[in-house]
């Protein structure tokens, strides 16, 4: 061989060796430690930390010189996406085993979400799924039912004391018995059993919603599911004629439910027909709204409103000494037959909407069991 050949040659060599030294340097570098996800076979990073080692590899030389220390590696070309620690996804399976749904769409599934029908909640909240917790929201809400409510009676228990949840206005079952079961049914007939409740019910209000959950058996016309007021006696306790009331019967003139207010005996009675009958022997929910605002008086069934008449006169003009459940301040009208679930009066005189709501909500309400 030549000599420029040959010294060529070794020179080549030599730049070779320095380039794998510095290549193979145990200089700082990224340790990266990866988790296998089993359902995918994909590797997610967990964590990303510069380190050096702690000692270097018996067979490559110490990095560190008399020169001092050379710089033998660059992470710019790392992918930073590989150190990024990813986010925990939430995966769920029906209970059938079928692949995990969200049923109102609000990107929430339903294994996860509390109010998987409610697209505007995945937690109850106060008023619980499908409601809204403030009227604030664009409608009523059960926030508003709680503030108004003056008086509750749900008629659970056993006994002849009927308890008020709400206020201070226990009532006397007479002639009866509470069932033990969340309701109290009536004969009605001339069995005379009603409940009585204290004086000064409704007439200390300005507005009044009185509502109650009932179920009758069809028969009889003018029952009273309730009557305050008082009689044509004068004295408490005592049915003759009636002479100031706010009433609610089952069926008015042998047609349909319906409600009244007087001052001053039948010749100033308001009455409001519903537009429907009650079935027999099915739970219903009928509610009854003095508006003083707007002179009405309103009537509801299951939620809808079906009659309303002219009311001028205010509360105060109701003599509310026999505030009766299931008895009429005429001698003459039959007892109510059937049972009474629930009865709440409100200090307010709510809404179409706020009737709907409290209606759709039903008895025995999450937002009013505390």
């Amino acid at each position: 061989m030549k000599p420029f050949l040959l010294l060529t040659s070794l020179l080549a060599l030599c730049a070779c060796d320095a380039f794998d030294e510095a290549r193979l340097a145990p200089a700082q570098h990224f340790n990266v430690s990866r988790d296998q996800d089993a359902s995918t076979g994909t590797d997610e990073s967990i964590e990303s930390t510069p380190m050096l080692d702690a000692a270097p590899s018996p067979d490559l030389e110490d990095p560190l010189d008399d020169d001092g220390p050379r710089i033998v590696g660059d992470a710019s070309s790392l992918d930073p996406q590989d150190h990024v620690p990813s986010k925990p996804e939430i995966v769920c399976d029906d209970e059938d085993g079928g692949v995990p749904t969200d049923s109102d769409e609000d990107g929430a599934l339903d294994c996860a979400d509390s109010c998987p029908l409610d697209p505007g909640k995945t937690q109850p909240g106060i008023c619980g799924c499908g409601q809204l917790d403030s009227d604030e929201g664009g409608g009523p809400s059960c926030t508003s039912l709680r503030s108004a409510l003056a008086h509750r009676w749900r008629f659970d228990g056993s006994g002849n004391t009927l308890r008020d949840e709400q206020g201070n206005a226990a009532g006397t079952i007479q002639n009866a018995t509470l069932s033990g079961e969340g309701s109290l049914a009536l004969a009605g007939g001339t069995a005379n059993q009603h409940v009585d409740l204290p004086n000064g019910l409704i007439s200390r209000f300005t507005n009044v919603t009185v509502e109650a959950w009932v179920t009758w058996t069809g028969t009889g016309s003018w029952q009273r599911i309730f009557d305050f007021g008082d009689s044509t006696t004068g004295i408490e306790g005592q049915q003759e004629g009636g002479a100031s009331y706010l009433m609610l019967s089952t069926c008015v003139n042998d047609r349909t439910l319906g409600a009244g207010f007087a001052t001053d005996g039948p010749m100033t009675a308001v009455v409001v027909e519903s537009t429907q009958a009650l079935t027999a022997n099915v739970v219903h929910h009928v509610a009854v709204v003095i508006d003083d605002a707007n002179d009405q008086m309103r009537l509801y069934l299951d939620g809808r409103l079906v009659g309303a008449g002219l009311v001028t006169a205010p509360l105060s003009s109701i003599r509310d000494v026999n505030n009766w459940l299931g008895r009429s301040q005429y001698k003459s009208d039959q007892g109510f037959a059937g049972s009474l679930h629930e009865l709440r009066i409100y200090e307010a005189a709510l809404s179409d909407a706020q009737v709907m709501l409290s209606f759709s909500s039903g008895t025995d309400p999450a937002f009013l069991a505390d």
